[in-house]
């Protein structure tokens, strides 16, 4: 049988750490593939890459989840 593990940031501390200040959008939070910033964990980093009309889509249709 395989498996993976896969590990992914906290949202919900990612948003509170931004909030309160003592983490910036561009701050690093990790390295993976490059650099992955607060700004690549909220808003998806490869909206970056897509046009204009494309990010207001997405961003229609985006909606975090987090345990509360």
């Amino acid at each position: 049988m395989d498996f993976a593990e896969i590990r992914v940031p906290d949202i919900a501390k990612v948003i509170a750490a931004v909030q309160n200040g003592t983490l910036d959008l561009d701050d690093v939070l990790y390295e993976s593939a490059g650099p992955i910033s607060a700004h690549d964990v909220m808003y998806a980093g490869f909206q970056s890459k897509l046009s204009a009309a494309d990010r207001i889509s997405m961003h229609t249709k985006r909606v975090l989840l987090t345990s509360r």
